[in-house]
C-alpha cells in the first residue's frame, strides 16, 4: 500500500506523462516534492524512494559542468558553477570518512644530519623574504662546500668515517663517470658492506621520519536500492544513469583529447555533527542488480513499446520484469588537500 506521499507523487507521474515515463514537473505542479526542486535549482532531481522526503534525513549530490584543479587560484575564487543535475538518495548504512598524511623513512646520512641545522636557517630567511633565488641557492652551496671541507681538515672519529663509508661511495661513483659509475658504486658498497661486517660494526644511516603531503580524502557509499513499484524501478535507472553518465569523459578535437568528467558537490541534509565535502570527482560506479545474492525480479507490468536489440525493433505488449534489489556503489575522491584551514574554517 502506497504512502500518500508516494501515491501523489505516482498520480502527477501518471497525469503528467501516461506513456509509462518519468515525469518533469516543475514548481508550479502543487506537489508535496516541491520543495526538492526548490533545493536544487532549475535542473530536475531525482530521488529514492519517492518518499525521500518523509524520510528527511538523505544525501546530495550534484554533477557540475565546470571542474576545479588544485593548482588554479581562480578555481579557488569562483561560485558560479553551472549545475547538470542532482540526485537525493537516503543516508548509507555505513558512513566513514579518514583523513591520512604521507610520511617517508629516508636515510639521511651524517652528512645530511650536519647540513640539515645550518640550512635550516637558510630556508627560513628564505621563507620570510629576506633573499631571492640566487642567494638562498648560494647559501645552501656554502654550507655543503664549508661542512665537506671541515670533515676534510678536521672531522675525525666516527662522523668523519660515517660520511666517508656513505656519501664517499657516491663521491667514487661521480669521479669514476660513465658506464662505470654505477659499477663502481656497487662494487664499494659491497666492500663497506664486508669490511664493517668483518669490524662487526654497522654503519648508522640516520633514517629520519620525513613529512610529505596530505592525501586526498577518498569516500564510498553503498545503497540497497528496492523499488516498490514500476516507477521506481524507473527512477533507480535514470539514477545509475546519472552516475554513470557524469563520471565519464568526452572527446574532443576529434578523438585526439579528452573533456574532463563532471565534478561532485555533495551534501547531507544535516552535515551540523558529521562533516562537510570539497569537490569530489565519482572514481568508481559499481552496480549489483541482484543484489540479494541470486536473481530476484518483479513483475512490473507490460512495456508498451520495448527495444531488445536483437534487430527486430520495438516490441509492444511485452510484459516487464524488474530487478527486486539492486546495489549501488559509489567511490568518489576530493579533488583538493587538505590543511588546518579547511578543516578549521569548512568543518571538513
Amino acid at each position: 500500500m502506497a504512502s500518500a506521499i508516494e501515491q501523489e507523487r505516482l498520480n502527477r507521474i501518471n497525469k503528467s506523462n501516461p506513456g509509462g515515463g518519468l515525469a518533469t514537473g516543475g514548481k508550479d505542479d502543487g506537489g508535496p516534492l516541491d520543495s526538492l526542486n526548490d533545493k536544487i535549482g532549475s535542473a530536475e532531481p531525482l530521488f529514492y524512494p519517492v518518499d525521500i522526503q518523509a524520510i528527511d534525513h538523505y544525501m546530495i549530490f550534484s554533477a557540475y559542468k565546470e571542474h576545479t584543479f588544485q593548482g588554479s587560484l581562480e578555481s579557488t575564487k569562483r561560485t558560479n558553477f553551472q549545475k547538470e543535475g542532482s540526485v537525493f538518495l537516503p543516508m548509507p548504512s555505513n558512513l566513514q570518512t579518514g583523513y591520512q598524511q604521507v610520511y617517508k623513512e629516508e636515510a639521511v646520512g651524517a652528512l645530511g644530519m650536519a647540513l640539515g641545522a645550518q640550512a635550516k636557517g637558510v630556508i627560513e630567511d628564505a621563507g620570510a623574504g629576506k633573499g631571492a633565488g640566487g642567494k638562498i641557492g648560494e647559501g645552501l652551496a656554502s654550507i655543503g662546500r664549508r661542512a665537506m671541507k671541515n670533515l676534510g681538515t678536521e672531522g675525525t672519529g666516527g662522523a668523519a668515517l660515517n660520511v666517508a663509508l656513505g656519501e664517499g661511495t657516491q663521491l667514487a661513483a661521480a669521479a669514476a663517470g660513465g658506464v662505470a659509475g654505477p659499477i663502481a658504486a656497487a662494487t664499494i658498497n659491497k666492500a663497506v658492506q664486508v669490511g664493517t661486517a668483518f669490524a662487526g660494526i654497522a654503519r648508522n644511516p640516520h633514517m629520519a621520519v620525513l613529512y610529505d603531503s596530505p592525501q586526498f580524502r577518498a569516500f564510498e557509499f553503498g545503497f540497497d536500492l528496492r523499488p516498490k513499484n514500476y516507477q521506481e524501478s524507473l527512477m533507480i535507472g535514470r539514477i545509475i544513469h546519472f552516475f554513470k553518465y557524469y563520471s565519464h569523459p568526452e572527446y574532443k578535437f576529434g578523438n585526439h583529447f579528452f573533456v574532463y568528467p563532471n565534478q561532485f558537490k555533495i551534501r547531507f541534509k544535516y552535515p551540523e555533527f558529521l562533516y562537510r565535502f570539497g569537490d569530489c570527482v565519482l572514481k568508481s560506479v559499481a552496480i549489483d542488480y541482484h543484489g540479494e545474492g541470486t536473481p530476484i525480479y518483479y513483475d512490473a507490468g507490460v512495456g508498451e513499446s520495448v527495444d531488445l536489440g536483437d534487430g527486430a525493433g520495438p516490441q509492444s505488449g511485452r510484459k516487464l520484469k524488474a530487478p527486486a534489489n539492486v546495489k549501488l556503489q559509489l567511490s568518489f575522491q576530493e579533488v583538493k588537500i587538505l590543511t588546518k584551514k579547511e578543516i578549521q574554517n569548512q568543518g571538513r
